[in-house]
């Protein structure tokens, strides 16, 4: 899964402090969700109030990966 957190932040002009701080989160967790770690656990809580802080749905921060899955017809 691939997120567009870092997008919408700068869209924002939002420091990774100031989206952390907005957030209820660390700016290092902020960090770590922008470079789409693997190990991160985002939380539904946490994906509400990012989108609410950077103006957007949760739909728009998360996007699914492309299926690379191909029809066998």
């Amino acid at each position: 899964m691939k997120n567009r957190i870092k997008e919408y932040r700068k869209k924002c002009e939002l420091t990774q402090q100031e989206l952390a701080d907005a957030a209820g989160c660390t700016r290092q967790y902020i960090n770590m969700l922008e470079a789409d770690d693997a190990d991160y656990n985002l939380s539904a809580d946490l994906l509400v109030s990012l989108a609410k802080t950077l103006n957007c749905t949760m739909d728009d921060l998360i996007l699914a990966e492309p299926s690379t899955k191909r029809d066998s017809t």
